[in-house]
């Protein structure tokens, strides 16, 4: 997230002559490519974590209700 918002605040503030000092030498290059190919990775990784996440809670509780099924019926 702090990424995102520093390739944001640097995109949109990266022209401006009060922003930074040597305003005639800055300017968007190669680097801030990556920085957004970057941040826009982060996002991705995070969707996809969190989805895992979800799964993963999911199967442990269909496991844990297969289990107490199991035990449920062996102790009867």
């Amino acid at each position: 997230i702090f990424s995102t918002i520093a390739v944001i605040t640097f995109g949109a503030y990266g022209d401006e002559r009060n922003w930074m000092p040597d305003p005639d030498h800055n300017h968007l290059s190669w680097s801030f490519g990556l920085a957004v190919i970057g941040a826009l990775t982060e996002i991705v990784a995070g969707v996809l974590f969190t989805v895992e996440s979800q799964l993963a809670r999911k199967r442990n509780e269909d496991k844990n209700q297969q289990v107490f099924t199991l035990n449920q019926v062996s102790k009867a």
